[in-house]
C-alpha cells in the first residue's frame, strides 16, 4: 500500500513502500533481526522509542480489560537493555494489555510472531492476536494464548505462528497480564516482531474490464455487450451514437432534467488488489453531468460492501475529454462494479457519451493536484532572485503550490484584539526560482501606551499533510494542516510556505496601536521586512456563559508528562472551551456483594482522573460523559438487560458517580448512555432503556443525532435534556429547516427546559474557516445552546497518515512522536476564533441590555442601532445550501482537470454560507465599534 513520508518541512511525499509493506514505514522499522524478504509489520516493536517522554512507547496503546492494572514503561529494562513495557496487577481480577493494530493487505493470512517476555511474582504473561473484518472492523477470530509465560523471571524469546480468517483487514497484537489467570505481580514484554509468511501477489496487468472500449454489441441493441442500462430516477434512454473517441462505437445516455441513468458492468480481478484506477473518455451535451464510480461487492455480487462515487466527472464538454479517478476498495473485496452515470448528483437535461473505459490495478494513488489560479506575481529584482513575503487571510488555505497575487504581496499586516485575547496572523513566503531556508524574527511592538515584547507572540510554521477534504471523499490534497512551533521554513522553487503568528495580548495592555516588524532572513539573500500593526481595543470580552462549547476527548495521551490531562484541559480552556464531551469507560472497580453495589474509588479510574482535572481547569459548564460499556456490562452480571436486577445495579453505579462528584467537588455530569443510537435499531433499544434508567435517577441526559431519525427522537424526547443535532438545524441528509420552522423547534425545547446543541460540523481538523463559522456565526445565527466536535485528537493508527484507516483522522491537536513534534491543527485555531466571535457578540449584547435600561434616550437609541448591527449579521448567514457531510465541511471554489485527466482543485476552500473570509473581520470590527460607542 502507499505510505506518506514527510520531508524536513513536513511536506507529505506520497510513495509506495513496496508490495509487501502494510503500514506506512513499517518495512523500515525493524524490531530485531528479520530476513530481508520478510518486512517487519509492527512499528517500534523494540519499544525503544518514546519521543514525547510520556512513558507510552510510540505506536503502542495500553487498555484495561477489567479491574485496575497498572501500565509500566522502562526505557532501560528491556531484554536488549532498551525499552520494555509491563502490566502490574495485584491479583487475577486486574487484567490489562499493551497493543498495536496492523492493517493488512488482502493476500496476508499467515504470520510469525516473535516476543521476549518475563514475569514477576504470580502474574501470567500472554500474547494474543485478534482479527477484524476489513469492511466494518468487526471481531472475527482470536488466539489469546499464542505465547504463555508463568514463573518466568528471566527474559525468554518465543515464536508462534498463526493464521487469520478470510476477510481480515487488520490484526491486533497484544501483550496481556493475567488474561487467563495468574495473581499479583507483573508481566514484561520486549522486542516484538511480526512478519507475514505469504508470498505477495503479482499486480494484474492491463484493462480488467471486458469490452471497455464499448465496441462489441453482438445483438445490435445499442447497449455494449457485458453492460446494462438502467434509469434510477426520472426519464432516460440510450442516446444516438455519435463519433466515437476511438474505434467505431461509443455509448451514450440522454436524460431529462433531474433524471438519472447509468451503464454498469462487472469485473472480477484475478485476485483482489488494494488500489484501482479508472480512466475513460467523455463528452457531454446540454446540462447533463457524466461521472464514473466503482463499487465493491462480495463474491456473490449481491452484498454491497462500499463504493467510490464521483471518481471523475465531466460537464459542458462537447469534445472528447479524458477523466481519471482512483479507488481503494475494502481489503479483499473480490468483485467490482463500474458505473457510468448521467446526473449522479442531479443536473439538467442533456446527454453524455462514454468511450474507452479502463480499470487497472495500480500501486499508489497520486496526490490530487492543486492548480494555482493566480498568474505569476509582479516581483522586484531582489524578490525574483530570492523570495517574496505576502499577506494571506489565515482562513484561506495555502497549499504548497499556491501562487500569491499582487494584492497579497502589497497587503498590510493588521491585527485587532482585546486584552487577554489570542489572534492569529498568516505571513506567506514565496520562492520563485531558488531553494530558500529562511527564518522569521519579530521586533517589539511599540505604541503610545508602551511596548509589547516579542514574547507576546508565538511564532510557528505550518506543516503539510495529504488529507481528505471529507472522510467520505477519495481525494488526497496536500494542504496546510497543523502548526509546529519554530521560526524556520524551507521552500522549494515555485512553492510557498506559511508562518503562523499567534498574538496573545497581555491582560493589562492599554488600548491603542502597537507597531513593529517581522523580518525574514535567508543566507545569501536580501532580507524582507513586513510592517505589523496590532490594535488593542479598550474593552475585555465577556465569557460565553450561556453557551456550551467543547470538544470530544477521551483518556488518551496527547501531551507528554504525568500531568497530560491538565495540559490538555488547559489547552482547551485557552481555546475557549467551557465543557468537554468525555468518552470513556468508568474504569473503576464495580462489585456486587450480598446484593449491594459498590464502586472502588481510588482516583485512578479514567472518569475520576478526568473529572478531577476538569474541576481544576475551571471549565464553566457541565461535562458530558459519553459512557463506555463497563457500567452496562457490570449490570448484566446482576440480571438480564430488561430485568429489575439490571436496573438496580445500573442505577446504583450512577448514584455512586453522582455521590463521588459531590465529595470531590465535580461539576454536573450530563450522562450520554450510548453513541449515535438513532440510526441503529439495536443500539437505540439498549440506549433508550438506559436513558429511562438515568432519567429515573434524576440526572440530566444527552442523546446525539435526534435529527437523524425523527420518530425515534420523539420517543426519547421526554427523557432527554440535551438534544445534540448532527451537523445542525436540519433533517439529516435531506434539508435545512426554514427559519420559522427551526425557531418553533427551539421554542419547544427551551420551553420544556431542554437545550439544543450541534456536533461534528467538521471532521478534518484543518478546515480553519469551517471551524470558525461553526463555533461562532453558526451558533449566533441559529440560536443553538452549544456545540461539540469529534475530536481533540482521534486517529486510526497514525495521526500523520490520513490513510492509515478507512475513514480518515479527526485530529485537531497533533501529538508528538518519534518523527514529529506535533502541534495544533489549523481547525483548532479556527475553533478559538469562532468562540471569540461569540464573545464579541455577547459582549455587545450585554452592553445593549444595560443601555436599554438607561434613562438616557440617546443611549437607548444607540442600543437599538447596535442591535440592528447584530441582527443584520445574523440575517446574512445563509445555511440553506448546507445538508450534511461534504457541504458542511466546505469545498474548493474551483475544480479543473490536470493534463493526465486527474481531477484537480484550485482557488480557495470555503463554506457556501454567504460570508466571505474578509467578512469575519468586518463582523468583529463593526461589533467592536458598537461596543466602544455604547461604553460600559
Amino acid at each position: 500500500m502507499d505510505s506518506i513520508l514527510l520531508d524536513r518541512e513536513g511536506v507529505a511525499m506520497l510513495r509506495r513502500s513496496g508490495v509487501g509493506a502494510t503500514l506506512g514505514l513499517a518495512c523500515l522499522v525493524m524490531s530485531g533481526a528479520v530476513a530481508a524478504d520478510e518486512p517487519e509489520l509492527l512499528r517500534n516493536g523494540s519499544l525503544d522509542s518514546d519521543a514525547n517522554a510520556d512513558r507510552v512507547p510510540d505506536r503502542w496503546r495500553f487498555a484495561v480489560q477489567k479491574g485496575q492494572p497498572e501500565a509500566l514503561y522502562d526505557a532501560r529494562a528491556g531484554a536488549d537493555g532498551g525499552g520494555a513495557v509491563a502490566i502490574r496487577s495485584t491479583g487475577p481480577e486486574h487484567v490489562g494489555y499493551w497493543s498495536q493494530v496492523i492493517k493488512l493487505e488482502a493476500w496476508m493470512s499467515h504470520f510469525r510472531l516473535r516476543v521476549a517476555v518475563r514475569t514477576e511474582g504470580q502474574a501470567q504473561g500472554t500474547v494474543s492476536f485478534s482479527a477484524y473484518a476489513a469492511t466494518d472492523e468487526k471481531w472475527l477470530a482470536a488466539d489469546y494464548r499464542l505465547v504463555v509465560a508463568e514463573d518466568q523471571q528471566e527474559w525468554r524469546t518465543d515464536e508462534a505462528q498463526f493464521e487469520v480468517p478470510p476477510g481480515t483487514g487488520s490484526v491486533r497484537i497484544a501483550g496481556w497480564a493475567n488474561m487467563g489467570g495468574g495473581g499479583p505481580g507483573a508481566a514484561w514484554f520486549d522486542d516484538l516482531g511480526l512478519v507475514c509468511l505469504d508470498t505477495p501477489p503479482t499486480r494484474p496487468e492491463g484493462n480488467l474490464l471486458s469490452n471497455g472500449d464499448l465496441e462489441d454489441d453482438a445483438d445490435g441493441d445499442g447497449t455494449p455487450d457485458g453492460w446494462s442500462l438502467s434509469v434510477s430516477r426520472g426519464e432516460g434512454s440510450r442516446a444516438a451514437e455519435g463519433e466515437a473517441h476511438s474505434g467505431e462505437r461509443c455509448a451514450g445516455l440522454t436524460v431529462e432534467a433531474e433524471s438519472q441513468a447509468l451503464l454498469t458492468a462487472w469485473l472480477q480481478p484475478p485476485e483482489p488488489w488494494p488500489i484501482y484506477r479508472v480512466s475513460l473518455w467523455m463528452r457531454t451535451e446540454g446540462d447533463a453531468v457524466g461521472s464514473v464510480s466503482l463499487s465493491a461487492y462480495d463474491e456473490t455480487r449481491e452484498t454491497w460492501l462500499a463504493a467510490g462515487y464521483d471518481l471523475a466527472s465531466c460537464q459542458g464538454s462537447p469534445q472528447w475529454v479524458r477523466r481519471v479517478g482512483y479507488y481503494r476498495p475494502p481489503t479483499g473485496a473480490p468483485c467490482l462494479k463500474v458505473a457510468l452515470w448521467v446526473n449522479y448528483r442531479g443536473a439538467g437535461a442533456g446527454a453524455v457519451w462514454f468511450d474507452d473505459v479502463e480499470v487497472t490495478a495500480v500501486d499508489e494513488i497520486p496526490a490530487t493536484p492543486y492548480v494555482p489560479a493566480n498568474p505569476p506575481p509582479t516581483l522586484s529584482d531582489g524578490q525574483r532572485a530570492g523570495f517574496a513575503l505576502f499577506r494571506r487571510n489565515y482562513l484561506d488555505l495555502m497549499p504548497p503550490s499556491y501562487v500569491p497575487s499582487d494584492a497579497e504581496l502589497s497587503a498590510t499586516c493588521e491585527v485587532f484584539a482585546c486584552p487577554g485575547e489570542y489572534e492569529p496572523l498568516s505571513i506567506g513566503l514565496y520562492s520563485p526560482a531558488v531553494p530558500v531556508e529562511a527564518s522569521l524574527t519579530l521586533s517589539p511592538l511599540r505604541g503610545p501606551a508602551g511596548v509589547l515584547e516579542p514574547s507576546c507572540v508565538e511564532v510557528g510554521v505550518v506543516r503539510y499533510l495529504a488529507k481528505r477534504s471529507h472522510y467520505g471523499m477519495n481525494d488526497r490534497v496536500l494542504v496546510p494542516t497543523y502548526i509546529e512551533t519554530g521560526d524556520t521554513v524551507r521552500c522549494e522553487p515555485g512553492q510557498v510556505r506559511q508562518f503562523w503568528l499567534t498574538f496573545h495580548v497581555p491582560e493589562d495592555a492599554s488600548s491603542g496601536d502597537y507597531e513593529g516588524t517581522a523580518t525574514v532572513r535567508a543566507e545569501g539573500l536580501a532580507e524582507q521586512t513586513v510592517p505589523i500593526t496590532l490594535h488593542v481595543y479598550p474593552f475585555r470580552l465577556s465569557e460565553p456563559e450561556r453557551l456550551s462549547l467543547g470538544m470530544y476527548d477521551g483518556a488518551q495521551r496527547v501531551h507528554p508528562g504525568d500531568d497530560f490531562v491538565a495540559v490538555k484541559y488547559a489547552d482547551m480552556r485557552a481555546h475557549g472551551m467551557n465543557t468537554v464531551g468525555f468518552y470513556s469507560a468508568l474504569g473503576s472497580r464495580m462489585a456486587l456483594e450480598d446484593g449491594r453495589v459498590t464502586v472502588g474509588w481510588d482516583g485512578t479510574g479514567p472518569l475520576e482522573q478526568a473529572m478531577d482535572a476538569y474541576a481544576q481547569a475551571g471549565f464553566g459548564r457541565p461535562v458530558v460523559w459519553l459512557m463506555g460499556g463497563d457500567v452496562g456490562g457490570f449490570a448484566e452480571k446482576a440480571g438480564a438487560v430488561d430485568s429489575d436486577a439490571y436496573a438496580e445495579a445500573y442505577q446504583a453505579v450512577i448514584r455512586a458517580v453522582v455521590e463521588r462528584g459531590r465529595e470531590r467537588g465535580w461539576p454536573e455530569i450530563i450522562f450520554q448512555p450510548r453513541d449515535e443510537v438513532f440510526a441503529h435499531e439495536q443500539r437505540f433499544e439498549r440506549g433508550f432503556s438506559e436513558l429511562k434508567l438515568l432519567n429515573d435517577v434524576g440526572v440530566r441526559t444527552e442523546m446525539d443525532g435526534p435529527n437523524v431519525h425523527l420518530e425515534r427522537a420523539e420517543q426519547t424526547y421526554l427523557y432527554t435534556d440535551v438534544l445534540v443535532n448532527a451537523y445542525g438545524p436540519l433533517i439529516y441528509g435531506r434539508r435545512v429547516y426554514e427559519r420559522e420552522e427551526w425557531q418553533a423547534i427551539l421554542d419547544r425545547a427551551h420551553g420544556d427546559g431542554k437545550e439544543i446543541w450541534y456536533y461534528n460540523f467538521d471532521t478534518t481538523g484543518y478546515h480553519v474557516e469551517t471551524m470558525r463559522f461553526a463555533y461562532g456565526l453558526y451558533l449566533l445565527s441559529t440560536g443553538a445552546d452549544g456545540i461539540l466536535s469529534w475530536a481533540y485528537s482521534s486517529s486510526d493508527e497514525d495521526p500523520y497518515d490520513d490513510y492509515s484507516g478507512p475513514r480518515g483522522d479527526t485530529v485537531f491537536v497533533y501529538p508528538a512522536n518519534e518523527d514529529h513534534p506535533g502541534g495544533p491543527g489549523l481547525g483548532w485555531e479556527g475553533v478559538r476564533e469562532g468562540v471569540d466571535d461569540c464573545r464579541y457578540a455577547l459582549t455587545l449584547q450585554r452592553r445593549i441590555e444595560a443601555a436599554r435600561a438607561s434613562d438616557d434616550p440617546a443611549r437607548r437609541d444607540r442600543a437599538a442601532a447596535a442591535e440592528q448591527v447584530l441582527r443584520r449579521w445574523q440575517d446574512r448567514v445563509d445555511i440553506s445550501r448546507l445538508r450534511t457531510n461534504r457541504s458542511m465541511q466546505g469545498n474548493w471554489s474551483e475544480h479543473s482537470v490536470a493534463e493526465d485527466g486527474l481531477q484537480a482543485v484550485s482557488g480557495s476552500f470555503g463554506l457556501d454560507v454567504g460570508i466571505s473570509f474578509e467578512d469575519y473581520d468586518r463582523f468583529r470590527r463593526e461589533v467592536a465599534a458598537e461596543i466602544v460607542a455604547l461604553g460600559e
